[in-house]
């Protein structure tokens, strides 16, 4: 097996999205808050359209998304990376994608109360501390 780091791109989204929700499949939280097949499904587009907003707008997006191809395999990707990028995060208007919470079928007080919480604990331990690294490019 041989792995290759590179920046995603538009081509790679849904691909994404299916591991995305793979990884995630055992927890019981996933289910709570998507609780039907058409849900999970509302949700992997969902995430399909937001991984595309943040490739497509690159630094504006304030986030950086990368993949591990297994080029021995045709260049399937078999794991990914995407996180925050220092500095004020975009409106979900300015991304032109809509709020997790409004994905058709799901369960909207487990995903208000999760969110929350999830932006305190990133508050928390996160804050507004600078972040540095050696370029200003994600490439």
């Amino acid at each position: 097996m041989v792995l290759r780091l590179s920046a995603a791109t538009a081509a790679d989204v849904d691909e994404i999205a299916v591991i995305h929700l793979a990884a995630f499949e055992s927890n019981v939280l996933l289910h709570a808050q998507f609780p039907t097949k058409a849900s999970l499904d509302e949700l992997r587009s969902y995430l399909s359209q937001e991984m595309l907003a943040s490739i497509q707008r690159g630094e504006q997006s304030r986030k950086a998304v990368l993949v591990v191809r297994d080029t021995e395999a045709g260049d399937k990707i078999i794991s990914f990376a995407k996180w925050d990028l220092p500095g004020p995060a975009p409106e979900l208007k300015a991304l032109q994608i809509s709020d997790i919470t409004r994905v058709e079928g799901c369960n909207k007080r487990y995903l208000d109360e999760y969110v929350v919480k999830a932006e305190d604990a990133k508050m928390r331990v996160i804050g507004n501390t600078p972040c540095y690294r050696k370029t200003d490019s994600l490439h």
